[in-house]
């Protein structure tokens, strides 16, 4: 029988939380058993997802990241203080979002 990779992974998280106390030898074992079948392919599917997830994190990413770290901090800072937002805090706002809108 063939599913899909995504149906396995997800089958397998599901398995995986499956409290096989009250069930008897037979049904446990083959809980088990299926597990086991099913474990290399949920790991390489994580890996997969891991591998692209990280490949598409260039450096400008990283950097635009810290950016909006950091504008947010300034801006709650700023909540905080009852001060008035600045045209230069806006035009870095306006910066980032164009960075992360046509990513």
């Amino acid at each position: 029988m063939k599913i899909k990779t995504i149906d396995a992974v997800n089958a397998y998280k599901e398995i995986k939380n499956l409290k096989v106390n009250s069930l008897n030898d037979e049904a446990a074992l083959a809980v088990w058993r299926t597990l086991k079948s099913m474990r290399p392919v949920a790991d390489e599917y994580n890996k997969s997802v891991e591998d692209v997830y990280k490949s598409l994190q260039d450096k400008e990413y990283i950097s635009m990241t810290e950016r909006a770290q950091t504008y947010n901090t300034t801006l709650a800072k700023c909540k905080e203080e009852n001060k008035p937002i600045t045209k230069d805090m806006l035009s870095e706002v306006k910066v980032i979002n164009d960075f992360f809108c046509q990513s």
